[in-house]
Parts: C-alpha cells; sequence; structure tokens
C-alpha cells in the first residue's frame, strides 16, 4: 500500500478571501473537561459573532498518555481580520481568568 499526502486546503469565497483554520489542542486544568465545557459555552458565542464556527471538537485518541491533548478543536474563521478582531474582542479579554484556570495549556495552528 502506498501512503498518500493529502494538501491541507483552504475554502475560498466567493468574495475571494481564504477561510482560516484554526486547530486548537487543549489540556484542561483543575476543574477537567467540564471546566472545559463551560468556558465554551461562553466563548463559542463570540466566535460566532466575529463570523467564526466551531467545525469540530473530539478528544483525541490515545487520551490515557498524559502528554496527549484533553480536547481539539477546528474553528474557521472567514478572514485574517475576522480571527484578529475575535482575539481582540472585550468579551474576549473578560474571560482571560476564567479561561486561565480551565486551560493549563493550550497549542494553536493556524492555516495560512
Amino acid at each position: 500500500m502506498v501512503a498518500q499526502t493529502m494538501e491541507p486546503t483552504t475554502k475560498v469565497p466567493s468574495s475571494g478571501v481564504s477561510m482560516i483554520h484554526v486547530l486548537a489542542m487543549l489540556h484542561a486544568g483543575n476543574e477537567g473537561i467540564e471546566g472545559l465545557r463551560s468556558y465554551e459555552s461562553k466563548v463559542i458565542p463570540i466566535i460566532g459573532k466575529h463570523g467564526g464556527r466551531l467545525l469540530s471538537a473530539f478528544k483525541p485518541f490515545g487520551h490515557e498518555n498524559p502528554e496527549s491533548s484533553d480536547e481539539i478543536h477546528l474553528i474557521e474563521f472567514p478572514s485574517q481580520s475576522a480571527l484578529d478582531a475575535y482575539r481582540a474582542d472585550a468579551k474576549v479579554s473578560a474571560l482571560a481568568d476564567e479561561s486561565d484556570a480551565v486551560i493549563a495549556a493550550t497549542t494553536i495552528y493556524l492555516s495560512e
């Protein structure tokens, strides 16, 4: 069997602006997955306000490994400026203490 490599795809809306995909690998803090869920319920509407959407959230295989992520999110924004606006949103800043409490570590990957 020959291994095949898939090139990452970027959707291009009719405006010609490339979508931005964010892959977030989350490690839960002391409040565990329940804390993550509570935080997500507050931040996902803010993502939507900036045209973004949560495409997928899942617990990865191999979760028994302490170095693996507790949850992985795939989020899409219509443009880099939409992502930047989300990051600068005062409501996101207001949730910073909660984010710090429920997320022990995060690794973020962005599409080009």
